[in-house]
């Protein structure tokens, strides 16, 4: 979150979180304000996807649930005690400047003491000197006494401020753990995540991330009640603490949900750190305390992915999310990679592929932030979606419409991105147009094959420029239906690919005439036909 903005930026976003507040009935607490203003901003990745889970689930109006999230990334209570220390240590050094200028003022004075008894001796006879000997041994207990009292009270100080130091350090601690399992909380992840990543970066060494979730959870704490689930979030927090050491950071990022950071580590060895865990955990029995009566085990889903350079913390997340609900759908108690995903998408796929022509990290980056709202292989709907959550896709991003009747998809949102390309604005425009004429009848077949289904589409095609050049275009497609107003959409990522390739030196087809199309399945959404096509 940036501190600094402008008075207009100021004022334009404690309006949106006003209105916020006011959308999603909650009480106008300065917590809330404080919570909404820096959603609003778009400036916290985190703290955007927490409130639109809130959201989601229904819990963004109660109390006690936002006062929670304002404490998990803001440390309301540790700010209180960060406050209440600095004021004292603000008084502690008032206290020692004050003694240094009176102790200042009795060095001053006896200086003057010693100059005038030097002038006293030159000028003075025998009998003067007693008078001023007495003086001078006055000034000089006065002086002595002074010095005392100021070291005591240095070393008064000192302890003071080692104490005042210890107590920061634990209000620092306890602002960054998580009070129910004592692992790192949300706060402390987001912080040691960006770390990591500037590491990964700086040493050109990998980094992998673990995401897991508690299955069947909430049937658990329904039946058994909070306290029974609290108990298994601390032991699934034990279970972390054992087989996450070193550099690595085990936090709860929220609910039954917990994440593991592993700097240095390749996603194979991060699959064995995620199965160690997942391993503990279902050797583990839940025992009623009261009673003694065994409750069963636990498991854990996990997913996991490993950072690639340039992409912000929020798409690793939504990539090893995806992994997750991948895991969950496959049975549970297991462990899912990006790499799974990828080779199970392949699997489902109808791709005619040209060599040469491979999927962007944003394409991909993008079908995993859809997966990851695509929690159960559902096909989104506008409801269950705040498009700011895509809002680092936002440039390129379009929400087309289709019309069975004219074979037209004219599109409703276009980034700048687009503008920018061509050099106008293209709202309105049919997005068909972008699209290869000789792909266009079989591209918009598929498309209206895609609404109502858990999949999506990723289809290169070349693309005549206003210039007169050719650019290769990406299209990361998925279904989404707009419930106020009853209709299909398509939400698309639309990214400039390649630009004017010439023939390569070998004669091989220039990528300016290469086309590729495939099914994304995010829940055995693929319609039978196209399965059929793909195994042929």
């Amino acid at each position: 979150m940036n501190p600094v903005q402008s008075p207009e930026q100021i004022l334009s976003l404690g309006k949106q979180a006003n209105d916020l507040m006011q959308r999603h009935s909650s009480l106008p607490f300065p917590e809330n304000y404080e919570l909404w203003y820096w959603y609003a901003s778009q400036s916290n990745d985190a703290l955007i996807a927490a409130l639109n889970t809130a959201i989601r689930d229904g819990r963004i109006a109660d109390p006690v649930q936002t006062k929670q999230l304002h404490a998990q990334f803001f440390g309301a209570d540790a700010h209180e005690s960060f406050e209440e220390i600095g004021y004292q240590l603000n008084a502690e050094l008032q206290k020692l400047m004050e003694s240094m200028s009176r102790a200042g003022e009795d060095t001053a004075a006896f200086d003057r003491t010693l100059t005038i008894a030097g002038d006293e001796l030159d000028r003075g006879s025998p009998s003067d000197i007693k008078a001023i000997v007495s003086r001078l041994s006055a000034a000089t207990r006065a002086v002595q006494t002074r010095n005392r009292k100021l070291e005591e009270q240095l070393q008064d100080s000192a302890k003071e401020v080692d104490g005042l130091r210890t107590r920061m350090e634990t209000v620092r601690k306890e602002s960054l753990t998580d009070a129910l399992t004592g692992l790192a909380n949300r706060r402390c992840f987001d912080d040691t995540a960006r770390r990591a990543i500037d590491n990964a970066v700086t040493e050109n060494k990998p980094m992998s991330l673990i995401i897991s979730d508690v299955d069947h959870f909430k049937k658990f704490n329904d039946t058994y009640g909070h306290a029974i689930g609290d108990q298994v979030l601390r032991l699934v927090g034990q279970c972390l603490r054992t087989n996450v050491k070193g550099k690595d950071l085990a936090a709860r990022f929220g609910g039954e949900e917990f994440v593991v950071i592993l700097p240095e580590t390749p996603l194979e060895h991060a699959v064995a750190v995620a199965n160690d865990i997942r391993k503990t955990v279902e050797t583990k029995k839940i025992v009623q305390r009261s009673t003694g009566k065994d409750m069963g085990t636990v498991t854990l889903s996990l997913g996991v992915a490993q950072y690639v350079p340039g992409e912000q913390i929020a798409d690793l997340l939504n990539r090893a999310d995806a992994c997750l609900y991948a895991a969950k759908r496959g049975g549970r108690n297991c462990v899912v990679t990006e790499r799974d995903l990828r080779t199970s998408g392949a699997a489902a796929s109808t791709t005619d592929a040209v060599p040469g022509v491979e999927r962007s990290q944003d394409s991909l980056n993008f079908e995993y932030a859809v997966r990851a709202i695509c929690k159960e292989g559902a096909m989104p709907l506008r409801s269950n979606i705040d498009l700011r959550q895509f809002h680092r896709f936002a440039r390129f991003m379009v929400i087309a419409e289709p019309d069975a009747d004219l074979r037209k998809m004219p599109m409703r949102l276009v980034g700048s991105g687009f503008h920018d390309l061509v050099g106008r604005d293209l709202t309105g425009i049919d997005y068909m147009e972008f699209i290869d004429p000789d792909l266009r009848d079989e591209s918009f077949d598929t498309f209206m094959r895609v609404i109502g289904t858990p999949c999506g589409l990723w289809l290169t095609s070349p693309v005549a420029l206003p210039n007169g050049k050719t650019a290769m275009m990406e299209f990361t497609t998925f279904p989404m239906f707009h419930e106020r107003e009853n209709k299909n959409q398509l939400l698309c990522l639309a990214r400039h690919h390649f630009a004017d390739n010439a023939r390569s030196g070998d004669g091989r087809l220039s990528v300016r005439k290469a086309a590729s199309l495939s099914w994304i399945d995010i829940g055995k959404g693929v319609p039978a036909a196209d399965r059929d096509r793909s195994a042929a």
